[in-house]
């Protein structure tokens, strides 16, 4: 996988447990620059070096779009994955300098007139950034959510 897109030099301003499984990590640019707008459902590559191996996974961006201080991610513990999200809990700490993609968001042809969001285990931090980007638009938000809460779910927002 290639991120495909010009990169960004952040480094990690905030790592957050959520629960045994979750953890949110927060990134700033390296050179104290507002980071680029996103739009909800966006994602970031990040780039993980792991020894002599660079890992590249894509991670759904959480918050408010509109909010370019810093990005946020939570990446659910995979102990039996290919590693990316062993390396992000076991290995990313405050004050480390990573480097990430643009953010990247689903293509549309054509505005929503209704955003319908929901949510998985993993996909859960996507919904807050998608409703704000909705509703800070002329379109009508509604939220329907249904299904199960497990401890190992992330947070909104």
């Amino acid at each position: 996988m290639s991120t495909g897109t010009t990169k960004l030099d952040v480094v990690v301003s905030d790592v957050v447990p959520v629960n045994e499984l979750v953890t949110r990590f927060h990134f700033r640019r390296r050179d104290g620059e507002l980071l680029p707008t996103f739009s909800g459902g966006a994602h970031v590559v990040v780039e993980m070096r792991d020894g002599d191996r660079t890992r590249l996974n894509p991670y759904s961006l959480m918050g408010s779009p509109l909010d370019t201080r810093e990005y946020t991610i939570s990446v659910r513990r995979d102990d039996v994955g290919r590693g990316g999200s062993l390396f992000m809990h076991r290995s990313v700490k405050p004050g480390l300098e990573m480097v990430i993609s643009y953010p990247a968001a689903p293509h549309r042809s054509a505005p929503m007139p209704m955003c319908c969001a929901s949510a998985t285990t993993a996909g859960s931090g996507s919904i807050m950034t998608t409703l704000t980007s909705a509703s800070s638009s002329t379109a009508c938000c509604r939220c329907n959510r249904s299904g199960r809460i497990s401890m190992s779910a992330a947070r909104l927002g």
